[in-house]
């Protein structure tokens, strides 16, 4: 019995967990993954329609399972105290990166990538579960010389990134590539790390972008469909921008819209047009508003943590996160090439949603308020 939790030290724990949270933000994360689900009732059609799949619904009941799942997953996540936070990152950028390699020989193939691992009608994309373990990871490293003054982990840090890093441009998956990258810099930063060493990597980072245009013929074609889309194929983002313009202040109504038929990936990169057609504009501005206020309240919160490592690890996961939504939003605009990125929560995909849970569910968990004791203990 003395192993067992009863119903009432359970829900001691829940109120702790409760008490000690940051509410804002919880609550904005369910609005984000509510939305996901209803707008998936508009996006399954079109998706069914184009996968010749007769349950009009298919893609409704397979995204709230996910909801359901990475739900869970948020809740679990957010109870874990700091070493536990560690833990857990380090098994499973262990076992993201493990799955990552195993897709080289044995991924599904996709649109000219192979970033997927097909298990029964599942196809799980580890690059969503790595990049936030990474970032907590180089967070744990960099803040080690706060407490070990003889211990230098820049290198090591730089490691954790550029191993998950290398295995992206294989697949190619050049979006994810330049998120992580553009995520680690940040944290680096944030950690206090030496200029000297911003300029180094910040210089790599440059001659990798340079190799990218000069060795990946397809992200040549996706840049001059960009700047020059009158003698390019720019089907997609052209038809986005026309659900958009359709969506006038108001839009058309929940379900009733009509460019979405005609939009590839509507339920997926391109769900951010699909909600602007059918919600409006001023739909539109309520959903980055909230993803505005998730980011922003969740860095100055974490900006606020006296613990070093949970302070920067904050910081750099809700960097992160906010660096993905604007990418699927300027593509969506676009300002900026088709990069294959979803919208966190919104975006059909189960990687994708379970990707957002496991983020937001370690940004919850770093962010929340522990006794003095506890952090002078780390």
């Amino acid at each position: 019995m003395s192993g067992k939790i009863s119903p009432f030290g359970l829900s001691v724990k829940i109120k702790q967990w409760w008490d000690n949270i940051d509410h804002v933000s919880f609550i904005l994360v369910c609005l984000l993954i509510s939305i996901g689900v209803i707008l998936s009732f508009g996006s399954s059609v079109t998706a069914t329609e184009d996968l010749h799949i007769q349950n009009q619904f298919y893609f409704v009941y397979k995204q709230t399972a996910f909801a359901l799942i990475g739900f869970s997953i948020l809740i679990f996540l957010s109870n874990l105290s700091i070493d536990n936070i560690r833990r857990t990152t380090i098994i499973l950028y262990l076992i993201a990166f493990a799955i990552l390699v195993s897709i080289l020989v044995f991924g599904h193939s996709a649109k000219g990538a192979q970033r997927w691992l097909k298990i029964g009608g599942f196809g799980l994309q580890p690059s969503e579960i790595i990049k936030p373990c990474a970032i907590v990871l180089v967070a744990w490293v960099l803040t080690r010389r706060i407490y070990d003054k003889e211990f230098k982990g820049e290198l090591l840090a730089i490691a954790l990134v550029a191993l998950p890093i290398s295995i992206f441009l294989l697949q190619p998956d050049v979006g994810q590539t330049l998120l992580l990258t553009i995520a680690f810099v940040s944290t680096f930063w944030i950690a206090g790390i030496g200029i000297k060493w911003i300029i180094g990597i910040s210089g790599v980072a440059m001659a990798g972008v340079i190799a990218l245009f000069s060795f990946m013929p397809h992200v040549i074609s996706r840049w001059n469909k960009f700047i020059d889309p009158n003698n390019n194929d720019n089907y997609q983002v052209e038809r986005a921008l026309d659900a958009i313009s359709n969506g006038d202040f108001f839009g058309k109504g929940a379900g009733e819209g009509v460019i979405k038929h005609l939009l590839p990936d509507a339920h997926t990169d391109f769900i951010f047009s699909l909600a602007t057609e059918e919600w409006g504009f001023l739909g539109a501005l309520v959903l980055i508003s909230l993803f505005a206020i998730l980011v922003i309240r969740g860095i100055h919160i974490a900006s606020k943590n006296p613990d070093p490592f949970a302070q920067v690890a904050g910081i750099g996961i809700y960097t992160l996160f906010g660096l993905q939504v604007g990418i699927n939003l300027a593509v969506n605009l676009n300002i900026i090439p088709a990069k294959g990125m979803t919208l966190p929560f919104i975006s059909y995909g189960g990687s994708s949603l379970l990707g957002s849970a496991i983020t937001m569910g370690l940004a919850i968990a770093l962010t929340r308020r522990r006794p003095v004791s506890s952090i002078l203990g780390i």
